[in-house]
This record gives structure tokens, C-alpha cells and sequence, in this order.
């Protein structure tokens, strides 16, 4: 069974070499790396001389908690669906490593093949905090900084307290679709990884919905389907 991995890395590059090392043949690679990251650019080309690696991106740089990691997911997915040879694709992060097999993963896909691996829940829920519609509810500046932690941090959550105070709750629902969180990961089929480019391509406004929202990568994939 052909398997692609599609990995968001932006940090070590060893660990992301022993990773790749780790597939057996049955699995295609396609990498973005961070542009921001501490990948030298002679690392860069090792990565891609890689005999089980179909793509690299280091074009873009991914702010924590920002759309622009659901634009780049959409990418790799874009990539992905060019070998139609693949019947399965899993997303990970250039920081995760196999606790089972490779062929052990083949396997157990090859049992339960027609289904579909992704976690998720209906928003409101009591997983998140504010049941979850605090992050499409408010503006926030992830897509502009890096403003995971620090002053910058600090800034985003006082602007957030503000918008609560004036009783912000922007816009959000495109063509009335019910909102739906998750985990950002998963294993998907091809099939499914088709439904949701050609959604996306149908339904403009809807990547448009999330620009300035909190990490819309556990949002929206798991709304579409």
C-alpha cells in the first residue's frame, strides 16, 4: 500500500533524518520546512536528494496558531493528490517518531481500509476552553507575529480581553456549516484528501473565514468533513 507522509517541520534537522530513515518503501515524503527555521540550506538539499522524498517547500514562514498552517497543509495535500498511486496519507510533525512499524502501520490500514483516522468533536464543547468559540469568535495576530509566547503573547490576550469587553463575535459561519474541532493530526485517504481540496476550491470564502482566527488547523478540517 503507497502512503504519503506529509511532515510540517521547522527545527532539527537529525531527528527529521532519522524520520525519513525510519519508512520503509511504501511511503512518499512531502516536506514543508519553516522558512524561519535553522535548516542550513546544504541540510535543505540533503533532505531532498532523498530517494523516498517527493517534495520540499521552504517557502513560507508558519506563525504558531495561524491559518497560514492550514494553507500549507493544503499545499502538501495538493502535492500529495498529483500520485494517484497513494491510497493513504498521514500528517505529522517534523518532531514525531514511530512507536510501531512502518509495516505494522501498512498493515493495520490494509484491515481497516475505507476508513478514515481523525479526531473530532461538535463546538461548543467542553474539550476546549470557552468551548472553542473563543477561536473563530475574535480577531487575533497570529497571522501577522510570532506570538506564541512573551510580550507578543501577552499583547494578543489583552487585545483578545478587549473584544470580550466590546462584545466582539466577528462573522463566522460560510454557508451555514456546522463548526466542528479536532486534532490538528491525522491519517486520511486519498479519496477523503480529494473531497476536502475540491471543497476548498468550491467554498473560497472559507479559508477566507479563518484568516486572524486561533488555530484553525483543529477547525477546519475536521468541519469539512
Amino acid at each position: 500500500m503507497k502512503q504519503a507522509i506529509a511532515v510540517l517541520a521547522h527545527k532539527n534537522f537529525c531527528h527529521l533524518e532519522k524520520l525519513l530513515k525510519s519508512f520503509d518503501e511504501n511511503f512518499l515524503f512531502y516536506i514543508h520546512i519553516d522558512s524561519a527555521s535553522d535548516f542550513t540550506r546544504s541540510e535543505i538539499e540533503t533532505i531532498r536528494a532523498y530517494r523516498n522524498v517527493a517534495y520540499v517547500s521552504t517557502k513560507t514562514n508558519i506563525n504558531w496558531g495561524s491559518s497560514l498552517i492550514v494553507k500549507n497543509i493544503l499545499m502538501l495535500i495538493a502535492e500529495i493528490l498529483k500520485d494517484k498511486t497513494i491510497q493513504y496519507a498521514h500528517l505529522i510533525s517534523g518532531q514525531d517518531f514511530l512507536i510501531k512499524s512502518s509495516s505494522e502501520i501498512t498493515q493495520y490500514l490494509t484491515n481497516n481500509k475505507g476508513k478514515e483516522f481523525i479526531i473530532y468533536f461538535s463546538l461548543p464543547s467542553d474539550v476546549w476552553t470557552e468551548g472553542g468559540l473563543n477561536r473563530i469568535r475574535y480577531y487575533y495576530l497570529f497571522d501577522l507575529l510570532k506570538a506564541r509566547t512573551g510580550v507578543l503573547r501577552k499583547l494578543n490576550n489583552f487585545l483578545v480581553w478587549v473584544q470580550k469587553g466590546l462584545g466582539v463575535n466577528r462573522k463566522f459561519l460560510p454557508n451555514g456549516l456546522k463548526i466542528y474541532g479536532g486534532r490538528m493530526w491525522w491519517t486520511l485517504s486519498y479519496g477523503c484528501l480529494e473531497f476536502i481540496k475540491n471543497f476548498v476550491d468550491d467554498n473560497p470564502e472559507l479559508l477566507k473565514s479563518f484568516k486572524h482566527t486561533f488555530c484553525s488547523d483543529e477547525i477546519m478540517f475536521p468541519t469539512i468533513l
